[in-house]
């Protein structure tokens, strides 16, 4: 039996449930119980801040893996765009000249949702910057193409049911 508990979101960003612990049967002593979760950021929000840029969700998919596979290539004209991207506002590319050749990433995604940001660095020479990316789970493979420029970045957001 729990008694006297108290969950608080604090600054840190993180819910803290805590309290006192008696056991009914008395098989076990009593004491404190403490749990904290992180509290996942507003990611548009805390992009737009970060960034000026404006997010623009161009698909929403479901896959059944923690762990995805993510190809990023140029479907078009291989003209020198320039990208970075963000999962969940970390950054898990830096400053990739997008081209023909395919780029593969391993990937680990939390439960729920997840957002998966196009960043443009440059356009190249002929904007606006784009990028084709397909998503696996080991199952299902989506295939993307994603538009973006320096006001507001293209995403994929990532469901893991």
């Amino acid at each position: 039996m729990l008694i006297g508990i108290h969950i608080k979101e604090d600054l840190s960003r993180e819910y803290l449930l805590q309290g006192t612990w008696k056991s009914n049967t008395g098989s076990c002593k009593p004491g404190k119980i403490m749990a904290r979760k992180p509290i996942k950021p507003n990611i548009k929000e805390e992009y737009n801040k970060n960034f000026n840029r404006e997010i623009k969700i161009a698909k929403s998919i479901e896959v059944e893996s923690n762990e995805i596979i993510l190809q990023l290539w140029d479907n078009n004209k291989q003209d020198g765009d320039v990208i970075t991207l963000y999962l969940n506002n970390k950054e898990i590319l830096s400053e990739f000249t997008v081209k023909k050749k395919k780029k593969k990433l391993k990937i680990n995604i939390d439960e729920g949702n997840n957002i998966l940001i196009v960043h443009t660095i440059n356009l190249g020479t002929e904007p606006p910057n784009t990028a084709a990316i397909s998503i696996s789970d080991g199952k299902n493979k989506k295939n993307l193409i994603l538009k973006s420029d320096m006001s507001e970045s293209a995403a994929v957001e990532i469901i893991k049911k």
